[in-house]
């Protein structure tokens, strides 16, 4: 069977790739012929001559064409029906294989570019599925405060966003690489191009990373190199000849160019102007996960301590006496007030993404000058001691 020459070239890798981790979780494979031995009976199963040979079933080297050419699994079918995907994918032992086949990576890298509105709530879906999180501005804030360096954003020098982007590319899947690309296209669309440079630097990571997992060759990986370039880093109209991603297409395999997307963005596309960046992406570890489990003692402890800066602050003027009301709880009128203005600053605008609280964020810098809150605030956003470093 014949690779369809309609095939976009996101389904010919992801046919290849799916391939590769078959071969690796198959047992005692010694090649694609051992592959064939074993699931093109599998697929013909129950059929009332299951008996025929593997000649007369006219099904020759089909996981090598699946490879080399690219012809998708999915639409291969046994005598008796049943499609080589859905065999293959029942067996527990392939759940690995059956993940590729099904990771957002391929939404990504598909034909038709995902809209820039759905790149978060992929992002969000692939950080849960991971296992891994990204903390908005209230919560870093409370992050330093409870000793949790690694959670800690540094607007200038990104050491903890790229130490933790490399860590996530450390985990050696798809989905990791699906993840750092949404993080690469928000951070390229939101103008942070060094933000940017760290994510692209850790998708190269991450691609080689999943290669070594599964022990891929040089076919497997040119074309996922190449795939990422194309589709993710880079879309152009230039039109996509699949034997320049190494497959062959038919009786052309002398067009096959090992050499094509070597090097193409893995050495390449340095981006480094400056903007505001988003939050390091880590692993939810025990520490972290306590953390956040007590955010809402954390959050009380930093609002009293607001609310006392600013009473400070204002002691000495007797009028703010004058218009306080009467006490509810422990508090006054006024310092009623300040907690809901606290509450709306750290819960509402600054507890959530940071393309989502980056207003706030320019307003807080812009009138911390004037001191009380936005002064309080941006002191804690940014420490007075990493402040002088960078001065």
């Amino acid at each position: 069977m014949r690779a369809n020459r309609a095939d976009d070239i996101a389904v010919r890798v992801r046919s290849r790739l799916w391939a590769c981790v078959v071969y690796e979780l198959m047992a005692g494979a010694r090649s694609w012929d051992d592959l064939d031995a074993y699931w093109l009976p599998e697929i013909d199963r129950h059929f009332p001559t299951e008996d025929l040979t593997t000649d007369s079933r006219g099904r020759r080297r089909l996981f090598h064409r699946i490879y080399y050419s690219g012809s998708n699994p999915g639409v291969i079918r046994g005598l008796n029906g049943q499609r080589l995907i859905d065999v293959v994918h029942a067996d527990a032992v392939f759940q690995l294989a059956k993940e590729l086949y099904e990771s957002p990576f391929w939404t990504l890298a598909g034909k038709q570019e995902i809209p820039g509105a759905l790149v978060r709530p992929l992002q969000l879906a692939l950080m849960e599925r991971l296992g891994l999180l990204r903390l908005t501005p209230t919560e870093r804030i409370l992050a330093r405060r409870a000793g949790l360096p690694k959670a800690i954003h540094e607007h200038r020098n990104l050491g903890h966003t790229k130490r933790a982007a490399l860590d996530v590319a450390q985990i050696g899947s798809l989905d990791a690489i699906a993840l750092l690309s949404c993080a690469f296209c928000l951070a390229k669309d939101a103008l942070s191009f060094r933000e940017a440079d760290v994510y692209l630097d850790a998708i190269r990571r991450a691609i080689g990373a999943f290669v070594r997992r599964w022990r891929m060759g040089e076919e497997a990986r040119t074309s996922l190199v190449a795939l990422v370039e194309r589709r993710i880093v880079r879309r152009t109209d230039e039109p996509i000849k699949p034997q320049h991603f190494g497959f062959w297409v038919r009786k052309r395999a002398k067009d096959y160019d090992p050499e094509w997307g070597k090097d193409g963005f893995m050495s390449t596309d340095r981006l480094r102007y400056p903007a505001q960046p988003e939050s390091p992406i880590v692993r939810v570890d025990n520490s972290l996960s306590s953390f956040l489990a007590a955010f809402e003692d954390h959050y009380s402890v930093l609002r009293t301590e607001l609310l006392d800066a600013l009473r400070a602050s204002t002691a000495k003027h007797q009028e703010t006496d004058d218009i306080a009301s009467s006490p509810m709880g422990n508090l006054t009128g006024v310092e009623q007030i300040r907690a809901r203005m606290i509450d709306k600053f750290m819960l509402d605008l600054l507890n959530s993404h940071d393309e989502n609280a980056v207003d706030m964020l320019t307003h807080i810098r812009q009138f911390r000058v004037g001191g009380g809150l936005p002064r309080m605030i941006g002191d804690l956003l940014d420490s007075p001691r990493r402040l002088k470093r960078e001065r």
